[in-house]
Formats: C-alpha cells, structure tokens, sequence
C-alpha cells in the first residue's frame, strides 16, 4: 500500500502533510510517524501535519513531532497547514481550524499567512536556574506549548544541543519537558533565536509558538507593542504582533511564509 505525502516548509521547520480526512492513517503508531519523519532512511521533516474532518470547526490539525508523540500546538505547522489547504483549493477567509485544545484563526495575506494563538500563560517569569555549575535567568511562557527563553550575549557560540538538552530535562520543567530558546537583541530591534525543541530532540532551524514566546517576553520586558521581528537560526525572519487583548492579557499573531518543497508516495510497508 502507498501512502500519498506533501512536504512542506515555513522558515525551515519541515513537515510531512497528509489528507487523513478518511482517517485511516495509523496515527497510534509512534514508531510509524518517527519513520517517516527520519532523514536519513524516510522523508525526512521535523514533524508530521494531519488534515482531519472537524465538528466544531472547518477542518482539524494533528500535529506529530518526529518522535512520534502528539504535541497541542506548532505555529510554523500551522502556516504550512493553511497552504497546504489554499493548494487544495479552499479558499474561505479566516480559516478556522481546530487543534487538539482549541481553534485558531488563520488568514493568507498575499504571500504570507497569519495566525492567531491562544492567549499566552506565563508560568516563571525570571527564575534564576542552575545547571553546568552557572545561574541562567529563565522565562517560561506557553504560548500553545511552554517555552524557556534565556537571553545571552554570543549566541552564534551557545551551546544549543548540550545546554538545550539540560535544560529542556531540568527537574523544575518535570514531566514533559520544555522547549527552550536562547535570544539576543539585535542593534535594529530585532531579535535573533534558536531554539532546542522537545520531540525533535534537538535544534531546528525555526520554532513558531517559540518565536511568539520570545517575542512575549521581549515586549514585557521592553514595554514594546506592535510587530517584532523574529530572525530565527534559518535567518528567514518571522514577525510577531503582541497586542492587549479586550479581555486582559496579550494577544499574540505570528506571520511568516510558507512553501511547498515536493509531493510524493512512500511504500507503507517499508516504515511500519
């Protein structure tokens, strides 16, 4: 049996995209999806993308990191999703997607597409956290998944694989972990990142829900409203609108691009 794939990227997060409307794929099969998603002996992605049928909304998002585990919320994902269903011809604005918690408003804007998340939840706001014998100052956001942010002064030289890894297993972030952003403001305002994420287990060349966690953080510590510009490890900048939402808190919208690398159909068999 074959099964048909679209692949897809947003600043350089990847995904395996799959029509699942008839809902027969083996989404309970972690080792399947960590299969595909391997880049040496599969398709090779970050993470794989469900379409599903929704009651509540227009269609339904699975979201798979490349370990296979089933995570709430991606934002590069997201934007990826949203061309996806533009190339299959659905064109209604916004689009209203249901994910595994909530549903989110999209919008395409000429070449690029917007999303709206889930009002943010600060869970440590400047905690001091020890590891490799230093004190880091840490702020934990989950704008959809939760976030570390730490700020430092050579980013082209932190170690994002061995410190990410620590502080993504730290004691205080028990069970699930964390994905974890290292960010240095640049001299134009904007801010530049890499992150280390859960699931993928290591760095990746963009991460949506951390560029609005890092942009959240920059705009309370700074007082800073309006649009900041994210420019992630891949350099292919994300902009980030925090606003005051009517009901109290912020708001936060991430826009960025999106594009289809290839199609294609993989034997089943062969990854299960």
């Amino acid at each position: 049996m074959f099964l048909s794939f679209s692949k897809y990227q947003a600043a350089g997060n990847d995904f395996i995209i799959i029509d699942d409307r008839a809902g027969s794929f083996p989404s309970e099969k972690d080792q399947f999806i960590h299969n595909l998603c391997h880049r040496r002996f599969g398709i090779g992605a970050d993470g794989l993308l469900l379409l599903q049928t929704s009651s509540i909304a227009s269609f339904r998002i699975r979201i798979f990191n490349s370990d296979g585990k089933e995570v709430a919320m991606c934002g590069n994902g997201m934007r990826c999703f949203v061309h996806y269903l533009g190339t299959l011809g659905f064109r209604e604005q916004p689009f209203v997607v249901e994910t595994m918690h909530e549903t989110i408003l999209c919008q395409i804007e000429g070449d690029k597409i917007s999303i709206k998340l889930d009002k943010p939840i600060v869970f440590h706001w400047g905690i001091e956290l020890q590891t490799d014998n230093q004190s880091l100052e840490v702020f934990v956001v989950h704008t959809g998944v939760p976030h570390a942010v730490i700020f430092v002064d050579d980013l082209d030289h932190v170690d994002v694989q061995g410190l990410g890894r620590k502080i993504r297993n730290h004691t205080l972030f028990a069970p699930h972990g964390v994905n974890v952003n290292f960010a240095k403001m640049g001299s134009d305002g904007s801010v530049h990142v890499r992150t280390y994420e859960r699931g993928v287990e290591g760095e990746t060349y963009s991460c949506g829900t951390g560029a609005a966690a890092v942009a959240l953080t920059v705009s309370q510590k700074c007082n800073l409203l309006g649009p900041i510009r994210i420019i992630p490890f891949s350099k292919h900048f994300l902009e980030v609108h925090v606003s005051e939402a009517s009901s109290g808190g912020k708001e936060l919208e991430l826009i960025g691009y999106a594009a289809s690398v290839f199609e294609g159909r993989v034997a089943v068999d062969q990854f299960l």
